[in-house]
């Protein structure tokens, strides 16, 4: 089957499977091209502003690569790189944004946790004799109480898994629609995952099952060194710079092992959202990526 302008048939959703699939194969075949760019990115990420600016447009120059293979236009790093370098500031102006952004939710979430604490200690107090604060090793205070923290912490979680579909492509239109900007491929995002947020979700879980494995042993290896070096840190300040300094190296080495393979996801992801909801042409269904 292929995206193909015109037809009357509904196109029918890549499956979740489809999609990680494909976003794999992409970074198996373009791998070595595509850390390179991972760890370009995260090097510039240590030079303030300017450099933030350049990991930012750096990620997104991957998922363009992959889209252009996808619809078989296929460019160069150069070639896709000229054009990501005339919008870079607009990449700080998405980012920008975006954090704010983060930050309103943030805040939004702590005062709503904030409220059911308040409730939920009001309800204590009158449905259990004595109170929660009288009755710290009551069973049922102890019982309700851990229900409600793994409530808590779930709605936290789903908040948060929520707010990352909505804006899972953001960076992804501004790397390919000239019409766009640092505010309005914000919105774009939103556009285009809108009535895909389960199956969004689920790719997001999936993907993250399938990176965790390609990060434990640098996180091992990162908490080896730490234990191994706090001794020398407590007598030398020197040895304190350096854990903190591998703590850096290592961390950022290990997101930019598995980041290709999400920029490629959200390649195939915006590829399969935009036919469906825009038609152009586009045939992946059937092609061996």
């Amino acid at each position: 089957m292929s995206f193909n302008q015109g037809s009357s048939q509904p196109i029918q959703p890549l499956s979740i499977g489809n999609v990680v699939t494909a976003g794999l194969r992409l970074y198996g075949v373009h791998l070595k091209s595509y850390l390179k760019l991972a760890f370009i990115a995260y090097a510039w990420i240590l030079v303030p502003v300017y450099g933030w600016a350049r990991c930012g447009a750096t990620l997104a120059l991957i998922s363009r690569l992959a889209y252009s293979e996808l619809v078989e236009q296929p460019e160069t790093p150069s070639e896709a790189g000229r054009f990501l370098r005339a919008r870079l500031w607009q990449f700080l102006v998405m980012g920008l944004l975006m954090f704010l952004l983060i930050i309103g939710i943030t805040i939004g979430v702590i005062i709503l946790l904030f409220i059911l604490a308040l409730i939920t200690g009001v309800i204590l107090g009158i449905f259990i004799p004595g109170g929660a604060a009288n009755d710290a090793f009551n069973p049922v205070v102890a019982l309700v109480s851990f229900t409600l923290v793994l409530v808590y912490i779930g709605l936290i979680f789903s908040v948060f898994l929520l707010v990352q579909a909505r804006f899972i492509l953001v960076e992804v239109p501004l790397a390919i629609e000239s019409s766009t900007d640092g505010a309005s491929t914000i919105k774009r995002s939103w556009n285009l995952t809108r009535g895909n947020l389960w199956r969004i979700v689920a790719i997001i879980i999936v993907t993250s099952l399938l990176t965790f494995p390609l990060q434990v042993p640098l996180s091992v290896l990162n908490i080896i060194i730490q234990i191994s070096l706090q001794p020398l840190a407590r007598v030398n300040s020197n040895y304190r710079l350096l854990a903190a300094i591998v703590n850096i190296v290592l961390t950022l080495i290990s997101i930019a092992l598995v980041v290709p393979l999400w920029q490629t996801i959200k390649a195939v992801l915006y590829c399969d959202l935009r036919s469906r909801r825009e038609g152009f042409g586009l045939k992946l269904r059937d092609r061996n990526i």
